[in-house]
């Protein structure tokens, strides 16, 4: 799985973690999608808004950004401490991160779905419909045990596949 990148990088303080943001964010197709957990609330799955780009990070604890082509994901660690994760297409690897793109060797990648019976996200056309979380899983060749997975988009749910 050579064309895959694993890295995680650390932020120490908010600044730090805004441009590990931004720089992601810009790479990232227009219609990728954002997704926060914040002290003050959450943010359901929309596309990425320019406004997005600017996070008050005093408030975020988690937070996913995807596309087909790769997920960003961060969590607060303690205080301005961010972890940032990013798995997918074979992309710029931030000089300070550390690869892992090592740990990919030997997976196969693999499409699901894990279907959100309570999420109606404004994103989908037909509003009435359950969503998905369209997903990679990549699992051990041998074992089939899946080892990491990220979210590749949101559609509308094949109920015949339930999760």
């Amino acid at each position: 799985m050579s064309s895959k990148v694993l890295w995680h990088l650390d932020a120490e303080n908010y600044q730090e973690a805004q441009k590990i943001f931004q720089d992601i964010a810009y790479r990232m197709p227009q219609d990728a999608i954002f997704m926060s957990l914040m002290t003050s609330g959450s943010i359901a799955p929309r596309k990425l808004c320019p406004e997005d780009r600017l996070m008050d990070w005093q408030h975020q604890e988690q937070g996913w950004l995807f596309h087909r082509q790769g997920e960003l994901k961060w969590r607060r660690l303690q205080g301005n401490l961010f972890r940032f994760v990013y798995l997918g297409e074979d992309s710029q690897i931030p000089v300070k991160a550390k690869d892992a793109s090592e740990m990919l060797q030997n997976l196969e990648e693999k499409p699901r779905q894990i279907i959100a019976d309570r999420l109606r996200p404004p994103i989908l056309e037909n509003k009435n419909k359950t969503m998905a979380f369209q997903i990679y899983e990549y699992r051990n060749k041998k074992t089939q045990a899946r080892e990491f997975w990220r979210h590749a988009s949101i559609e509308n749910a094949n109920t015949k596949e339930r999760d």
